[in-house]
């Protein structure tokens, strides 16, 4: 029997950010001279002559562009050559900062609730608002992401490096897809706009290969197997919420060799499941009466460090079976980052449509699933004999986890389980 894991990621973008902070990025991996400029500037341009009107979200007609993006033979498999990789490891970096700036603004507003977020889809959402961004807000959508301009052109590095980002954080969602059913993976983007906006075609193209799929619709919003021995308990287990209470969760029990390190202070420790060929799931718990708010505290804001320092041990691992699912207005977020104006109504998103926009909502839905891959039995008693030989790691109250594309080590998905019978 395997563990399965079901990642659900869907975007919401409703029609779009000051920073406080800025990360150098080595732009000599994405380096463009005055010409690269130039001609860019000239195909924005050329671009800014060719519209589209959404078609009504009522409407029964699809356009031909999402017909092309839903014939998935047209994709390719997704490969890593040694410049993409290097490019993968900058990215996976800035992915993993923001996200964790979030997640300190998530876990402080949903104090003591379950938390799940997508690091690589909420970057994703903010570089696809920078492609269509112009002049201050290009800027500051920059200093956001971690992104330092080679030449005092905003436009043109909005344009260069926002399309080659987006296409490479693609290919870290597409790394972890898998064929062989262990891991279910979808990214669905929509986005909405007013009845009568055009939209530039150029930005559309930009956004129709970011997702599995696509849509652009017109919205009145003025008229309201690669882990084996794994198995569910038959009897619910303790789940211990706080010191003083518990509750009964369905447990599943996995047995093997998984990597694992207790940290220099002993207050947490770390075990590395392997969920499908591409991805990877990481569990850490506090230990030795220390509790998950310490242990957030402490946590780095380098992603590498989530997966340093492990080694192989043979492992009786419990934890609970999960079913989370959380969705926020980055707008919200933003505002709680104190960057109100970000996506206000003063930013300027001309290279989207040549009508002048407002944001509404951009909507962040996330989901997570993790059972057993087939119908519930006991264990094998042939592993319950030899229970001497494994270190027992048993996951009975809060803890944190993250999910790992396994090649680019970029993290898909952050989450803070404090009661697994809470959805969030």
């Amino acid at each position: 029997m395997n563990l399965v894991a079901d990642l659900l990621c869907l975007l919401a973008c409703l029609t779009v950010v000051t920073c406080d902070r800025v990360y150098v990025h080595p732009f000599n991996l994405f380096s463009f001279n005055e010409s690269d400029c130039d001609k860019l500037e000239k195909l924005v341009q050329e671009g800014k002559t060719k519209t589209n009107f959404p078609v009504s979200i009522e409407s029964q007609t699809t356009p031909a562009y999402e017909d092309d993006l839903n014939d998935k033979d047209k994709l390719e498999d997704p490969s890593l050559s040694d410049w993409g990789k290097e490019e993968l490891g900058y990215l996976k970096d800035l992915v993993y900062i923001l996200g964790m700036r979030f997640y300190s603004v998530l876990r402080k507003a949903q104090q003591g609730q379950n938390v799940l977020l997508s690091p690589t889809s909420l970057y994703s959402s903010l570089v696809s608002f920078y492609l269509g961004a112009s002049n201050q807000t290009a800027l500051d959508l920059q200093g956001l992401l971690g992104l330092v301009p080679p030449s005092g052109n905003p436009d043109c590095t909005s344009r260069a490096v926002g399309s080659n980002f987006l296409s490479h954080l693609r290919t870290i969602e597409s790394l972890v897809k898998s064929r062989d059913e262990e891991l279910f993976f979808s990214k669905t983007l929509c986005l909405f706009s007013a009845p009568g906006v055009p939209l530039f075609e150029l930005f559309v193209q930009d956004l129709l290969h970011s997702a599995d799929a696509f849509y652009a619709r017109a919205v009145d919003f003025t008229n309201p197997t690669s882990v084996q021995q794994a198995f569910m308990l038959k009897e619910p287990q303790e789940f211990w919420v706080d010191s003083n209470t518990n509750v009964l969760v369905p447990m599943l029990s996995i047995t093997g060799t998984f990597k694992h390190r207790t940290d220099a202070s002993g207050t947490f420790s770390v075990v590395e499941v392997p969920i499908s060929k591409t991805a990877l799931l990481v569990l850490l718990q506090p230990i030795n009466g220390s509790n998950l708010e310490h242990v957030e505290s402490e946590l780095t804001w380098q992603s590498s460090a989530w997966l340093q320092q492990l080694s192989p041990r043979e492992i009786k691992l419990m934890l609970p079976a999960l079913t989370i699912e959380d969705s926020f207005d980055l707008q919200e977020l933003l505002a709680d980052m104190g960057l109100p104006a970000l996506l206000g109504k003063g930013a300027d998103f001309s290279k989207i449509s040549n009508t002048s926009l407002a944001v509404g909502k951009v909507v962040n839905q996330v989901s997570f699933k993790l059972t057993s891959g087939g119908t519930d039995q006991a264990e094998d008693p042939a592993v319950q004999k030899e229970d001497g030989v494994y270190l027992d790691v048993t996951l009975n109250k809060p803890f944190l986890f993250a999910v790992f594309e396994k090649k680019s080590r970029a993290m898909l998905f952050l989450g803070r389980v404090t009661n697994p019978l809470h959805g969030v």
